[in-house]
């Protein structure tokens, strides 16, 4: 079942790009293929985030959710180090490849960085804390998602208001940072009456072996992965 999800979401993301290809056309669509390039490298720094084993060492609800809460912030503050990143990486398109006002593109395209691992850590979160198994559809509702929003998107940028190129683009990565919102609302409203009563005990987090391990325990692929996107973007 997981392996047919993974090829309608391959399926619809390819046709998605075909179509935005259509909407955008040959010399627009540059830019916003350089833009996601920089998208997967940074998203790759977060591939294969995951809480659940930091969440099953602990009992209380209430510390969980301290857990849940650290690392939606390091989250926060990865994607503002990501947008000033992005910042300068503007600013060298700028001078290489001559594409002025492109800020906007790279800032819209640092902050919808967060949109997957987000998810990705708030259903980990909400599965362990009520033990309803929801990460699997959430992801491929999220994927589908934001290709339909992208491609809405891009018929009202591109076809009916016409916008500025730069502009139109960066506007495209709204599709992933709306399917973040929505997802996140839907999920709250599904499980905030679905909570196990919390039973208290007397437990510490050490939030810095925590997020250690919650980051860097799948190191090596996550370093494959930059690489390789690395030199696509290259």
């Amino acid at each position: 079942m997981k392996e047919k999800r993974v090829l309608i979401i391959r399926t619809i993301y390819l046709l998605s790009l075909l179509i935005l290809y259509y909407i955008v056309g040959n010399r627009n669509i540059f830019t916003y293929v350089l833009s996601l390039s920089i998208y997967n490298i940074f998203s790759s720094c977060l591939d294969n985030i995951d809480i659940t084993t930091s969440l099953n060492k602990y009992k209380s609800i209430k510390t969980k959710d301290k857990l849940f809460k650290i690392i939606t912030l390091s989250l926060i503050l990865i994607t503002l180090i990501f947008t000033l990143i992005s910042i300068s990486i503007s600013d060298i398109t700028n001078i290489l490849l001559g594409i002025n006002d492109s800020l906007l593109i790279f800032i819209l395209m640092s902050i919808s960085v967060i949109s997957l691992p987000f998810i990705k850590i708030y259903t980990s979160y909400l599965e362990n804390i009520t033990n309803i198994k929801l990460q699997d559809n959430t992801l491929f509702i999220y994927h589908i998602l934001e290709n339909i929003l992208l491609i809405i998107i891009a018929i009202f940028t591109f076809l009916i208001f016409k916008l500025n190129i730069n502009i139109a683009v960066s506007l495209l990565y709204l599709s992933k940072i709306l399917s973040l919102i929505f997802i996140t609302i839907i999920l709250y409203l599904i499980t905030k009456n679905k909570q196990i009563k919390d039973i208290h005990y007397k437990e510490t987090i050490n939030y810095k072996l925590e997020l250690k391990y919650i980051y860097l325990s799948n190191y090596p692929h996550n370093l494959i992965n930059i690489i390789t996107n690395s030199y696509y973007y290259i």
